[in-house]
């Protein structure tokens, strides 16, 4: 009977708890703003930083199983197809190449990012290549210690997507002798 009681406060309380803790969450100030006006100037949700990392992560992750797949079946694809296989095998590592690449800049802007003040990542998805920003907010971080890349590297970096993209719409139309 004991336990019975006791338990039955402790639901009590915990119900008493729940609804003091939500009457108290409640802003009844009649003074704030009906939106916050800062959310106008945020970028959408598809051009963050989590979803550029997600989206990478997928996509090297079907890659690699494309790579396996290929080399797993080789054996049967070789004898049947040489330049087809080899055409693919390429773009699959020149995508490879890429995607490795895309992961190596974003992690170390990032890096880069969280060393200084405020040591929090910003909001915002990694530009590739980085054109300088036309900003004049020398207090920010994103700007202030961001990476300039310079033209070598922005010619590079084009130049790999360039390949990248060639070998793979070629290789799906090189013609197969069966």
């Amino acid at each position: 009977m004991l336990e019975s009681s006791r338990r039955e406060w402790l639901t009590f309380l915990f119900i008493l708890l729940t609804q003091f803790s939500s009457a108290m969450a409640q802003d009844d100030d009649s003074r704030a703003y009906p939106s916050d006006p800062i959310l106008q100037y945020r970028p959408p949700f598809v051009q963050s930083l989590p979803v550029q990392i997600l989206l990478t992560g997928v996509v090297l992750t079907l890659v690699v199983v494309l790579l396996l797949h290929l080399l797993f079946t080789a054996q049967y694809h070789w004898p049947l197809a040489r330049v087809n296989y080899v055409l693919q095998l390429t773009g699959v590592i020149t995508l490879l190449t890429s995607i490795i690449a895309t992961i190596y800049v974003v992690f170390s802007s990032t890096i880069n990012e969280s060393q200084h003040w405020p040591y929090m990542l910003s909001y915002l998805a990694v530009n590739m290549p980085n054109h300088p920003n036309a900003t004049t907010n020398s207090t920010d971080p994103t700007v202030l210690y961001a990476h300039r890349w310079s033209l070598a590297e922005s010619a590079t970096w084009t130049v790999m997507n360039a390949t990248t993209s060639v070998v793979i719409q070629v290789s799906p139309s090189h013609p197969s002798p069966f």
